[in-house]
């Protein structure tokens, strides 16, 4: 049987992570269906609904982590805790060095992407990042330490909340009404090098007759991470001058390309090793060997992170029926990344004094001289809401404006002006042979510093009423209409060189755009039997550049025993496409990607095919239409028993018109599939067969997803009396399918059908102990195709990864507590696999080790 390389639309899943861009975590507490006859039922208004109710009632799917949760995980930012639920499907971007996302932290629910996961804070929209150009929200931006509870409904909520809301909706409830004053510090020392932790936050709050204030400061950081520091992204060396194949060694070392026959040609031994590269044995390019560089002796693969924020709460009461309210906060955020000094290859002329061979071609170099590529991002994000909330008569109203700006600029230094650059090699007036035998004056001219700066600004006006609309013999009819109006002005500026492409080692595109948007939307709830309730919701929004969407949603709660809830949902929702999608200039980058195409004609098999990095152009599209989704959902809650709480949800989204460009991958496993490449796309090669350059095309709205799993949980919870209190978690997701135009990737590689979180917390008198198992079930390595049938079949495999959090916390009569914790117990590395860049899946997994921590917190 014969096998053959190629991807069936496994790229589609990382654009559908970035463009559309668990360590511990305790699971979730599913909705109580029976509730004491004591109990007081307080109404509150529940994630996915304008309208208050007993919180049982919701016929919606919410997940909620409350404070003393995340005090369990030991975690130390929002982007971790979420990214650690099974709601965090297919992983997501986390804080990586060396691109321009760096210290960012999304995440994607259902595997949707961030731009189709939204992200609230108190119920109204988390202002976008400008470093992702407006695909999500920076996690990393919202402080940990304001944090209440954290809501997550896992169903659409366009019809309540409008674009975005596909995958799901994130809640942040920050905290408010709090007394007193709270001094926490905690420190966190990994296992292995890097990515050290240390974290401080104090907290205050006072009550009085006609109001609160709440306000809070918190500080945290977390160190970078280098690839040398860990032995699957470092170079493995073999006996002398030999060395096995790895992702850390690079073409760009000292190497040149010949027209005249296309081939390779390199460097002396000895002019190789006294730059301080490496022979590599090659037979796709040289047919010999190569003089390679490796670049993990510099780079990093995890950005360091410091954080500082503020956040101040109030309310104030002017009389019994009415609330003024404001939410303030400034979040601040520093990350560094470094890489390996800068690449490029540069033209030299067969008669340039400076070419050594004497025929024309390319050199491909590493200028190592310059020093490491070093990038600082600063972020600072400034929020402020302020509105009245009150009754009047049977009506409730929620009224006011907001106003949220992130800003941030970007520094890297030790970049490449290629025009000089060229010059200075052609001329001979730079050594390439030796890179470090070169005179400051000369390096200095070569060396540029690049700046990015860039702004996403909101400002908003909104309101909300909500009333008994009239008696039915099965109860009230309640219902809830408001509007919003919102505009949105974001700009993402490089500097003028690396927008020309003069850069050597960088890439970017400048992007800017404005307008604004209309939304109405109206609620009921309809008690349509005693134990029969309907939720109905309609939403239209009106873009000023991607035209209007109407969204509809019908809920379904079913009662028919006091300890058995049915609900079900269908709805339909849609995402407007970014500004950045529809006004991006050109983006320049050099992308990894494995030429099959030029493999196979070499002989060589996809173990043996090498990544390389190809010049690419990207482009908006001005002519966007909106996302569109059809969302079903079916559940059902049980208490079997007193103490024991079961649900079970199945869910199915059905995207289309889905927005996304093509990667270099996916165009090269199209081509050698022999299928025709997208209209604007264009795969660039010479005669020899090699890529020159790659034309991506225009994203567009290219098709469909599809996607459909079950989500269960589990919660029992025992009072042994003199013995304490034991609580058992168990939450499961389970990916039944996730297409995409028809292929079916469950599976694949970076798709994990299944992700669970198991989890126990005993707590006796002063004494509390927590154990939480996380789990992410081992997926394919990559794909072929058997040239015999024709089919795409999954090929090796990796590893499903098995981790195991404790925390031990002890109380004191001082009203203090020290927790002593382990992320990652037992110290487990990430699945490995030899076709990822860097070794393994950053958005599913990370490589801290064993991070153990101590976190102690005083009250008065």
């Amino acid at each position: 049987m014969k096998m053959k390389p190629t991807s069936r639309l496994q790229q589609a899943i990382r654009v559908a992570l970035y463009a559309g861009i668990a360590s511990s975590f305790v699971a979730y507490q599913p909705v109580a269906v029976a509730q004491d006859d004591d109990a007081e039922l307080e109404k509150v208004e529940v994630t996915g609904s304008r309208i208050k109710r007993v919180d049982v009632e919701s016929a919606l799917p919410v997940t909620v982590i409350s404070r003393d949760q995340i005090d369990a995980s030991g975690q130390i930012s929002v982007a971790d805790v979420l990214r650690n639920t099974t709601f965090n499907s297919f992983g997501s971007y986390r804080e990586t060095s060396g691109n321009t996302f760096q210290g960012q932290a999304l995440v994607s629910l259902r595997g949707l992407g961030s731009s189709r996961s939204l992200i609230l804070i108190d119920g109204r929209r988390a202002v976008l990042s400008p470093v992702t150009q407006g695909t999500g929200v920076d996690l990393n931006t919202i402080p940990l330490a304001m944090v209440e509870r954290i809501e997550i409904l896992s169903d659409g909520a366009s019809a309540v909340y409008g674009s975005d809301a596909i995958g799901g909706v994130i809640n942040i409830i920050t905290r408010k009404d709090f007394t007193g004053t709270e001094i926490m510090a905690g420190i966190g020392r990994p296992s292995r090098p890097g990515a050290d932790e240390e974290y401080a936050s104090i907290t205050t709050g006072m009550a009085g007759d006609r109001g609160s204030i709440t306000a809070g400061v918190s500080y945290s950081r977390r160190g970078i991470v280098y690839d040398r520091d860990r032995p699957w992204s470092t170079v493995n060396f073999g006996d002398g001058e030999n060395y096995s194949t790895t992702e850390g060694l690079s073409i760009f070392g000292n190497n040149f390309y010949r027209f005249d026959n296309g081939l390779f040609d390199t460097v002396t031994d000895e002019q190789c090793a006294a730059a301080g590269m490496y022979r590599y044995y090659d037979d796709l390019y040289t047919g010999g060997e190569l003089c390679t560089y490796n670049y993990t002796a510099y780079s990093a693969s995890t950005a360091s992170l410091a954080q500082n924020s503020i956040f101040v709460n109030t309310n104030y009461d002017i009389n019994d029926d009415t609330t003024l309210y404001t939410r303030a906060t400034f979040a601040q955020s520093k990350s560094f990344g470094r890489y390996a000094p800068p690449p490029d290859y540069v033209y030299l002329a067969a008669d340039d004094p400076g070419n050594i061979w004497g025929v024309d071609g390319y050199l491909y170099h590493r200028f190592q001289g310059l020093g490491p590529r070093d990038t600082t991002n600063y972020s600072n994000v400034f929020g402020m809401t302020a509105g009245v909330q009150g009754t009047f008569s049977n009506v409730e109203y929620d009224a006011g404006l907001r106003y949220d700006r992130f800003n941030f600029d970007e520094f890297g230094r030790n970049y490449l002006l290629r025009s000089t650059a060229a010059e200075y090699v052609a001329d001979g007036t730079y050594d390439f042979i030796n890179p470090y035998n070169n005179d400051e004056d000369v390096l200095n001219a070569m060396k540029v510093t690049i700046n990015r700066e860039g702004q996403f600004k909101v400002r908003e006006v909104y309101g909300t009423v909500s009333f008994d609309m009239f008696e039915m013999a099965s109860g009230v009819v309640t219902g809830a209409v408001g509007g919003e109006y919102r505009s949105e002005d974001f700009f993402d500026q490089y500097d003028s060189l690396s927008e020309a492409g003069m850069v050597g080692g960088s890439a970017g595109n400048s992007a800017a755009g404005k307008r604004t948007i209309r939304s109405v939307y109206g609620e009921m709830v309809i008690p349509v039997l005693e134990n029969l309730e309907a939720d109905v919701a309609v939403r239209w929004d009106d873009y000023s550049d991607a035209g209007s969407e109407v969204s509809p949603k019908v809920a379904l709660r079913w009662q028919p025993l006091d300890n058995v809830v049915v609900r079900g949902s269908y709805g339909e929702g849609f995402r407007a496409p970014t500004l950045s999608d529809l006004y991006a200039k050109d983006t320049y980058s050099a992308e990894f990607a494995r030429d099959f195409v030029n493999c196979a004609n070499q002989g060589l098999g996809p173990d043996e095919c090498p990544e390389a990095q190809y010049d690419t152009t990207f482009s908006s599209n001005p002519d966007l239409g909106p996302e569109t989704s059809k969302q079903y959902s079916l559940g059902v809650v049980v208490e079997p028993i007193q103490d024991l709480s079961v649900s079970v949800d199945y869910y199915r989204i059905d995207l289309t018109d889905a927005i996304r460009g093509y990667s270099v991958q996916e165009l090269i496993n199209r081509e050698f599939a022999g299928q025709d490449l997208p209209e604007g796309s264009e795969i660039i090669r010479d005669a020899n067969g090699r890529i020159v350059e790659v034309i991506a095309g225009p994203v567009q709205n290219l098709g469909e997803i599809k996607t459909d799993g079950i989500d269960l949980n589990v919660r029992w919870q025992k009072d042994f009396y003199r013995f304490g209190q034991l609580e058992l978690n168990g939450q499961l997701g389970y990916v039944l399918a996730y297409e995409i135009d028809g292929d079916d990737v469950v599976n694949d590689p970076g798709v994990p059908d299944k992700r669970a979180l198991v989890g126990a917390t005993w707590s006796k008198d002063a004494i509390e102990a927590s154990w939480y198992i996380n789990y992410i079930g081992s997926t394919s390595q990559y794909l072929a195709t058997n040239e015999d049938t024709g089919n795409v079949e999954q090929m090796g495999s990796v590893d499903a990864w098995t981790t195991h959090d404790v925390q031990l916390r002890f109380y004191t009569k001082l009203d203090s507590d020290i927790a002593i914790g382990a992320r990652n117990l037992t110290d487990e590395d990430p699945p490995l696999n030899v076709f990822e860049s860097g070794g393994y899946d950053t958005t599913l997994y990370n490589a801290r080790g064993r991070v153990v921590y101590l976190t102690v917190r005083q009250r008065f």
